[in-house]
């Protein structure tokens, strides 16, 4: 049965919702906080509550943001190709939602903003396999090249899914 392999990242978003966003130097009281998993924890989430096998090809940290990231993986059943942790903690998204329900992002990238090529090797795609790329990854000076690498050396076999996302426009790179 083919699989998802997702290369992007598992942030945690601390969520939180408010009227209106305050003016620069202001505040606003919001109405709800959470933390939750995000970025590329809802594809895979989404393909595994579908049937779809799913393993998470990227980093994930030692801090209390890895352990809640591993945590709803394995609520999931999203199984970590890389079982290593990084050296540092999992990054942080403040997510902002207002009442016209427009969502506003400031980011950290932690641990998932790297990636190496031996850890790519750590789980080998197989004919009809999905391999997930995100855009976000393409702006990780410590994860684009060896990604890039790998997915160009791919077998046709292998079903490439790219996601450019909202900063497909930022990098300094071609």
């Amino acid at each position: 049965m083919p699989r998802l392999l997702h290369t992007g990242q598992v942030i945690i978003d601390l969520v939180m919702a408010v009227d209106k966003l305050p003016q620069p130097g202001g505040d606003v009281l919001a109405q709800s906080a959470s933390f939750e998993a995000g970025g590329g924890f809802n594809v895979m989430a989404a393909a595994a509550r579908n049937g779809l096998p799913v393993v998470y090809l990227g980093r994930h940290g030692t801090g209390r943001f890895g352990d809640l990231a591993r945590e709803a993986m394995k609520t999931e059943g999203i199984q970590l190709g890389i079982a290593h942790k990084a050296e540092r903690d999992t990054g942080l998204c403040v997510a902002v939602t207002d009442a016209s329900a427009e969502r506003s992002f400031i980011s950290y990238i932690g641990a998932e903003g790297e990636l190496t090529t031996e850890d790519l090797a750590s789980v080998p795609a197989e004919a009809g396999d999905y391999v997930y790329v995100s855009g976000y990854s393409l702006l990780h000076v410590g994860k684009a090249q060896a990604l890039l690498d790998w997915v160009l050396g791919l077998p046709k076999v292998i079903n490439v899914v790219f996601d450019p996302g909202p900063l497909v426009d930022s990098p300094d790179a071609p």
